[in-house]
């Protein structure tokens, strides 16, 4: 099994969910985060002073998969959120007994 967590916009997430749904997946966990990076934030006014807002609102999709080759996944995803890098981080998940373990990483529980 490959978990696979992509990061994007929250006016994307419509558009990936299609996607996924058309290559066959059947599930998918949703979590609102914030990050910052290439957009490196963007100014406001609080009061009439600047202030610099560096974390930026966005969606982080976990994805398991096993049947469905995990090359598809990333490259359907990139297709649907058109960008390049695409935001995604892809672990090699190894199923023992009652525990779950990250190849090459820590263990998760």
């Amino acid at each position: 099994m490959t978990k696979i967590e992509i990061i994007c916009k929250e006016a994307k997430l419509d558009k990936l969910k299609n996607a996924m749904t058309k290559l066959g997946i059947t599930g998918m966990t949703v979590s609102h985060v914030m990050g910052f990076g290439n957009q490196k934030g963007k100014p406001e006014y609080y009061r009439g002073v600047p202030a610099e807002i560096n974390l930026m609102p966005k969606v982080q999709v976990d994805i398991i998969v096993s049947k469905i080759p995990v090359r598809r996944v990333v490259d359907t995803a990139k297709k649907a959120l058109y960008t390049d890098p695409c935001y995604a981080k892809v672990e090699t998940m190894l199923w023992d007994g009652g525990r779950c373990g990250v190849k090459g990483g820590n263990t998760i529980i």
